[in-house]
């Protein structure tokens, strides 16, 4: 049990990129992916890696719902 609550990670910020506007999906020759797949983010990526799993919960700076602006 963790004494201190404070040191506790906050989730309450945290994201998934299919959920964000800078986020599409690779291109598969089979035309469609599973809400899983890998996928690339078109803003400054969170970790620096292009390549991002859609359903991947983690905090991101760049984060756009989309039909916002």
């Amino acid at each position: 049990m963790n004494p201190n609550p404070a040191s506790k990670e906050d989730l309450s910020d945290t994201i998934q990129c299919a959920r964000c506007a800078h986020f599409t999906y690779f291109t598969n020759s089979a035309g469609h992916n599973s809400p899983h797949a890998l996928g690339k983010c078109s803003a400054t990526p969170w970790d620096g890696n292009t390549g991002q799993w859609a359903m991947l919960v983690h905090h991101c700076k760049h984060f756009v719902k989309p039909g916002t602006d």
